[in-house]
């Protein structure tokens, strides 16, 4: 069965996913919106690229694409049997393609990545109640920064409800499906093998941060532990990387030995990108609140200096247990983000074996509670 994979390159997504699926004897064919600048190298079957930076104004913008992605559905219709999309961006307006390829006998994954459709403002109460995010409380100005980098509620209620409804195989985690309602599929995806074997620590560790947003990466907890470790003498270079290409950051994890990600809740692209290159990750690892059964080796950042100062202070000054860290982040890429385990994790997607993440109980008076006027409250309780 040919495989359909696109349209938004978040994290690399289409372009692993479909050597991935290639690898492992799948037909595919993928259609990319517009390029991502990180990731220039990657090629696709189909790009809208070209038209997108040609034609500058943003109306007639949309009106090309809009036709141009009604082609590109009926072409696909015909061609692909498993349609994949790496965001919540579809062919057709208000979801109806996914209704039509469902009526056509198509089946359909959606891979939600985050803020196409989380909601930030109730997403952050959220979380709030399980003691999360806790250096958002310490300044109110951030959590006005964050809450306008979102979508809207609209966008992000209607979205979710009307993927869910269409009976589309969705693939999410609890940080990001705010208005959850059906059980969801644990969010995996694939990283290309970096090491033929897991290594050894260097004789002079190397830690590399690579912050695309300093504030939400806690850089500033970071750079304040490096300095704090570096006054007390210990032996170790840092590394911090900002606006280079994911080839020049790959480099750099092969030749380190501790990442620090973010202070998440579970593995985006980059921890699996260190534990594939043999890393050390101090990043997410929330297993109860993201509700999986894993085991991850990510040892989590929290945002607390002396937490993280004594973790490192840990890591620096033992070698046997970097050793051990670092085969075993190894082994759980190879287990579950290598190219091998994707394809796998496919076939469990389609034969409905997945791992699934249920609503928290109570979860729609959660949303009613933490809703920030009249009109959220309604639409929640009458169309969630």
């Amino acid at each position: 069965m040919k495989i359909f994979i696109g349209m938004v390159e978040i994290a690399n997504n289409i372009n692993e996913f479909a050597e991935s699926l290639k690898k492992n004897n799948h037909e595919v064919e993928t259609l990319c919106l517009v390029k991502n600048h990180y990731y220039d190298e990657n090629h696709y079957d189909h790009s809208l690229d070209t038209l997108y930076k040609f034609i500058k104004v943003k109306y007639i913008r949309h009106i090309a694409f809009s036709l141009i992605l009604f082609v590109y559905f009926l072409y696909f219709s015909f061609k692909c049997e498993i349609f994949i999309f790496t965001w919540n961006i579809t062919f057709l307006p208000f979801k109806l393609d996914l209704w039509i390829l469902k009526l056509l006998g198509k089946k359909v994954i959606i891979f939600n990545c985050g803020d196409d459709v989380r909601y930030r403002p109730i997403q952050l109460k959220i979380e709030k109640m399980y003691g999360l995010n806790s250096f958002f409380e310490q300044d109110p100005e951030l959590i006005r920064e964050y809450n306008k980098g979102g979508i809207s509620f609209n966008k992000a209620f209607f979205s979710q409800r009307l993927e869910e409804l269409s009976g589309a195989k969705i693939i999410s985690l609890r940080s990001q499906a705010t208005f959850q309602k059906n059980p969801l599929i644990i969010f995996r995806f694939p990283v290309h093998k970096l090491l033929a074997n897991p290594k050894s620590p260097n004789n002079k560790l190397v830690i590399v941060h690579a912050p695309t947003n300093t504030v939400f990466k806690g850089t500033k907890y970071v750079d304040e532990v490096v300095k704090n470790l570096e006054k007390k003498g210990f032996n170790f270079e840092y590394r911090k990387i900002q606006s280079k290409t994911n080839d020049y950051l790959i480099k750099n994890l092969m030749a380190a030995d501790i990442l620090i990600d973010q202070p998440g809740k579970w593995i985006g692209r980059l921890a699996a990108e260190a534990m594939a290159a043999g890393c050390i990750v101090i990043g997410g690892n929330r297993k109860s609140f993201i509700g999986t059964v894993i085991d991850s080796p990510v040892i989590q950042f929290e945002t607390d200096i002396e937490d993280l100062e004594r973790k490192l202070t840990e890591l620096l000054s033992n070698r046997k247990l970097c050793e051990k860290i670092m085969l075993n982040s190894y082994s759980f890429w190879k287990k579950y983000y290598s190219y091998e385990s994707f394809a796998k994790y496919i076939e469990e997607i389609l034969n409905k074996s997945a791992e699934k993440f249920y609503p928290r109980s109570d979860y729609k008076s959660h949303l009613l509670n933490c809703s920030e006027n009249k009109y959220q409250k309604t639409v929640i309780k009458y169309l969630y």
